[in-house]
């Protein structure tokens, strides 16, 4: 077995740019095969100048399925603190442009105010109306209540929705895995992980994959908007999805972090 790790698809964010469309989120993410044709992609970077190539596997090889599982709030705060730190265009110029945007980030640093913004932006692009199309109808009423972030919450649930019947599909042997688990015990989860696909643990050349530093995220996000959150994502999520997530207390409605 060789462990290959794809990003499948339907978790691009329409800044308005063109670069991420409605088509490009829901096509994989309403449609099973659409999104296996997804999963058996991935990213390579040529030796020259970091470029990536998109290549392409053939899904029928694949023999496992390991699933990265972590709490959707902290999904979403992930994703801000990547949109965040991975500004590489050339915003900060030396003119009154650069100016505006150097003092706009500062309002936006990664903290609660700068997420809520984040979000609100995301929430009033013309796509987020457009997606409420593929809601369900409970769903529709409730972000109808201001849901921060409801698109996000929306894809999450969606992805792993996609995940729960492709592996059924599949019918082949899966693992979860989750991200909490690793600050807990990362080499009790590494040996789990090896243990799965069958692997030689060599334990001289053992690691931790990473370390965690500061907040958790979970002063991020205000507790009755979390709520709304965690309501949203446990009406679109299946059944198998609601099992998956059951950990963080979601069918009480509560935010757990």
């Amino acid at each position: 077995l060789i462990l290959t790790k794809t990003h499948c698809s339907g978790h691009c964010i329409d800044y308005g740019d063109g670069e991420c469309n409605v088509k490009d989120i829901v096509n994989p993410l309403t449609d099973v095969s659409n999104y296996f044709e997804a999963c058996a992609s991935g990213t390579k970077f040529t030796m020259h100048g970091g470029y990536e190539e998109i290549i392409k596997y053939n899904p029928w090889l694949s023999q496992k399925v390991i699933v990265v599982i972590r709490n959707p709030l902290m999904i979403i705060y992930s994703r801000f603190i990547n949109y965040m730190e991975g500004r590489s265009d050339d915003r900060y110029v030396m003119n009154a442009k650069g100016m505006k945007k150097w003092c706009e980030d500062l309002d936006n640093m990664p903290n609660a105010k700068g997420l809520k913004k984040w979000c609100d932006d995301l929430d009033n692009m013309p796509s987020s109306n457009t997606m409420l199309n593929w809601y369900k109808k409970e769903s529709k009423a409730l972000v109808g209540e201001r849901v921060q972030c409801h698109t996000e919450i929306w894809k999450i649930a969606q992805f792993y929705n996609m995940v729960f019947k492709l592996i059924k599909f599949l019918e082949e042997p899966h693992l979860e895995v989750y991200f909490e688990d690793y600050d807990v015990d990362p080499f009790a989860q590494m040996d789990k992980v090896l243990g799965f696909l069958e692997y030689k643990d060599v334990k001289n050349l053992k690691a931790a994959p990473w370390e965690t530093h500061g907040n958790d995220g979970s002063g991020f996000f205000d507790t009755n908007k979390a709520v709304k959150m965690l309501k949203l994502f446990n009406l679109e999520a299946t059944e198998d999805t609601k099992q998956a997530f059951s950990r963080y207390g979601f069918e009480h409605g509560r935010p757990s972090f």
